[in-house]
């Protein structure tokens, strides 16, 4: 078989067809140039001598002579004289036909179809009577148009049946490789880079073939880069633990010493080491969750319950700071994570306090709108200029008036709040609100089916 590339295919396919079409009208128009029949036939020898004979003979011995020729000799002549055969035999139709149209002007006539020969002579005899002889007999070049013809529902079912065949056999050649492509595509974005295509269409040698080849190679490196990243977190992670491990050893070595004033200051160090190691793990897991989303979706976790919880330590943390919860409607659950859902909030609310007049609360409210859950968190600072408010959840991005401040912490909040939201199929946007103040608006899907 010949190794075609997809162009080269289809330009083959074009020009047979083409071919077939040039082919079939240059034999049906050499048709038209049918070979006349042979003098030599019996049949044409016949009727040739039964012309010679009526302008020679009398009828009465021209009659017996014909009627003493073998019957297989005759039977496909008839002579017409006086409107009947002169051996009362009956006439088919077609020749009776032909007959009739036999005159001065047309004295001969030949018509041929329904792959025979039809042939009538007029000839006048002596007495001015004419005299029709009539033939018929198999054409020995049948006419392939009229053949056709006669078995046009037969040859249109066969050429349909034909070209939806080989019609049907190249859309498969060319759509099917492209249909597992599709299919592994699909595969690689759910997350699974193990997906391999089938040695068969590894092996094509045409554009195909390339482009299956290339995709391959491409997934074995991300697969490669990936697997690389996840041992470097590893091993970042395991540097970053260090540290928190060795503070927790010397926390509990002090412990031993504390005193009832300090127990709850103690308590609440370890919580927050132990806070740190957990925040370290989910965010070194970032990059494969954004991968894999369905791996962070593991949990059910009561929003409502979770953002009461952060908010009790954002007062530990920020002392004579309000943060006011507004309209916090129980069973809000969501399929997610909830040290991710954790971070998030934790970094909206942190930059709201940040950011917020003195004396005024933080509001934060959550509430069930269709299938989602929409949370609010807003503060009563300066806000933002329009043209920033879809700029501060990029990497790096500090707010003018952030700049201006000493607090305006490295940009990165906000970003990690948005990845961490798209994570769950969910969307965060930002807009001045009404009266003042910056309003962020977290919407996370309320059911377990995120796409």
């Amino acid at each position: 078989m010949l190794n075609l590339n997809l162009s080269g295919r289809i330009f083959l396919s074009f020009w047979l067809v083409l071919l077939l079409v040039i082919a079939s009208t240059a034999i049906i128009l050499h048709q038209d140039e049918r070979p006349p029949l042979p003098p030599d036939a019996p049949p044409l020898q016949i009727t040739h001598a039964l012309g010679i004979k009526f302008l020679q003979e009398p009828v009465p011995q021209v009659r017996d002579w014909f009627a003493q020729l073998p019957s297989m000799e005759k039977r496909r002549i008839f002579v017409l004289l006086d409107g009947q055969d002169i051996l009362q035999r009956e006439i088919p139709p077609p020749l009776q036909r032909l007959a009739e149209n036999l005159n001065n002007q047309r004295p001969f006539i030949e018509n041929r179809r329904e792959r025979a020969v039809w042939m009538g002579r007029l000839i006048w005899l002596r007495d001015g009577r004419p005299v029709k002889i009539l033939l018929f007999l198999r054409d020995p070049h049948p006419d392939w148009r009229n053949m056709l013809m006669e078995n046009l529902g037969l040859a249109l079912l066969c050429a349909l049946a034909a070209s939806m065949l080989i019609s049907f056999l190249l859309a498969r050649s060319i759509a099917g490789p492209i249909h597992q492509l599709r299919k592994a595509s699909k595969d690689i974005t759910a997350g699974k880079l193990n997906t391999h295509l089938p040695d068969k269409v590894l092996q094509r040698k045409d554009d195909i073939g390339l482009l299956a080849r290339d995709f391959e190679n491409m997934v074995r490196r991300l697969e490669g880069s990936l697997n690389s990243q996840r041992q470097l977190l590893h091993d970042i992670s395991h540097e970053l633990r260090s540290p928190v491990a060795r503070l927790q050893i010397a926390l509990a070595l002090t412990r031993k010493k504390e005193t009832p004033e300090q127990q709850h200051n103690f308590e609440r160090i370890e919580y927050e080491c132990e806070e740190i190691n957990q925040i370290i793990s989910t965010l070194l897991n970032l990059p494969l969750y954004e991968l894999e989303p369905h791996i962070a979706r593991q949990e059910h976790v009561d929003v409502s319950l979770l953002m009461q919880d952060l908010c009790q330590d954002m007062r530990f943390e920020f002392p004579g700071r309000e943060i006011q919860l507004q309209n916090m409607q129980s069973d809000c659950t969501v399929q997610g994570n909830s040290l991710l859902l954790r971070s998030a909030f934790n970094n909206v609310i942190k930059n709201a306090l940040h950011y917020n007049a003195p004396g005024e609360a933080v509001e934060v409210s959550l509430r069930h709108e269709g299938a989602m859950l929409q949370i609010n968190i807003r503060d009563h600072g300066p806000g933002l200029p329009a043209e920033e408010l879809g700029l501060i959840f990029k990497p790096f991005y500090r707010s003018s008036f952030a700049r201006d401040r000493q607090s305006g912490g490295h940009g990165l909040g906000l970003t990690l709040a948005k990845r961490a939201v798209d994570i769950h199929g969910g969307a965060i946007t930002a807009q001045n609100a009404a009266g003042g103040g910056l309003l962020i608006h977290i919407s996370l899907p309320a059911t377990a089916d995120i796409q």
